[in-house]
């Protein structure tokens, strides 16, 4: 649980979203091959908004892969971002 909370500081700081309205999910121990690697660590992160854009892409991704670096040891040349503007009508809250 300390990991996946040092891991979700990061992303509210990095996206400016208050806690409130962000989520962090993290799967571990998952099969991952990798550019013909199955041994070493990789990630594959989605971050989706709420009818937000995303500036500086580049630096976000390389925010969230020093993240994932320190907490998870998985290296950078192995994360893929994936960044996916959702609209409010896709998703429901507080229900």
């Amino acid at each position: 649980m300390k990991h996946i909370a040092h891991f979700f500081e990061k992303i509210e700081i990095e996206l400016h979203k208050p806690k409130a309205y962000a989520m962090v999910q993290i799967q571990d121990n998952i099969a991952t091959c990798f550019g013909g690697d199955y041994v070493t660590p990789a990630a594959m992160v989605t971050v989706e908004s709420i009818t937000s854009t995303f500036d500086n892409i580049s630096n976000k991704s390389k925010q969230i892969a020093s993240a994932l670096q320190k907490i998870g040891g998985i290296p950078s040349s192995r994360i893929y971002v994936h960044y996916v503007t959702a609209t409010e009508k896709n998703f429901s809250y507080k229900i």
